[in-house]
């Protein structure tokens, strides 16, 4: 005789593709807070390094420099007396690679940072962009921008090395976060946003050459 009560095939795959077309619609919600996170975490980071850089710029009257002398990187003049550990120096979206660890044989003296200084601060005076310090961007991801290609992190920018970047490449899809779109900046006057990736490429308009290099005509 037929158990009424028992479930059927059909309706145990109606059941089945019921539950996963609701895990389909929840899986963007679940995610989306997730990058949110991550992209909280890094803004985190590079506002500590803006304070780090602000606290350091003070005591010396200096912008860091680009001699090649370890003891004299930014990464090593601002960790320790300015910022302890290194964790803030690694981006959440820079995963763990063998060519990016998590940290060296030697210990932490070697782990992988993700964030970079703009080339062109090197060297100069602070007050050479005070005038207009909403627009040069201070410190940004250090990331390989190859157009054409997604985001890549310089394999070659450890703690102990002088990491910076400079304005080009793609605009498009090399960004962390917000369908890659969007990268997380530090600006000169030491808040952090969101900026579009072909915003942060541009280094040809007035507005970009005045971000990138403090080239501003004046009255």
């Amino acid at each position: 005789m037929r158990n009424d009560a028992a479930i059927t095939r059909v309706e145990l795959i109606c059941v089945v593709t019921v539950i996963v077309i609701l895990g389909v619609f929840a899986l963007p919600v679940r995610i989306f807070p997730r990058k949110a996170a991550l992209a909280q975490s890094c803004m985190n980071n590079l506002a500590q390094l803006g304070k780090a850089s602000a606290q350091y710029m003070a005591d010396t009257g200096a912008m860091f420099t680009s001699a090649s002398t370890r003891s004299e990187t930014w990464p090593l003049v601002t960790q320790g007396k300015y910022i302890a550990g290194w964790t803030v120096f690694r981006s959440p979206f820079d995963r763990v690679t063998d060519s990016r660890p998590l940290a060296g044989n030697d210990g932490n003296a070697r782990i992988p940072i993700s964030y970079g200084i703009n080339g062109y601060l090197f060297d100069r005076a602070p007050d050479e962009w005070a005038d207009v310090k909403e627009d040069v961007i201070f410190a940004t991801p250090a990331v390989v921008k190859s157009p054409g290609s997604p985001i890549r992190w310089q394999d070659d920018a450890f703690a102990d090395q002088n990491c910076r970047i400079f304005p080009g490449g793609s605009g498009s899809a090399f960004g962390t976060h917000l369908d890659r779109g969007f990268i997380n900046v530090l600006f000169a006057d030491f808040h952090v946003e969101q900026v579009k990736c072909e915003e942060l490429s541009d280094d040809k308009s007035a507005k970009g050459k005045v971000r990138w290099t403090g080239a501003v005509e004046r009255p």
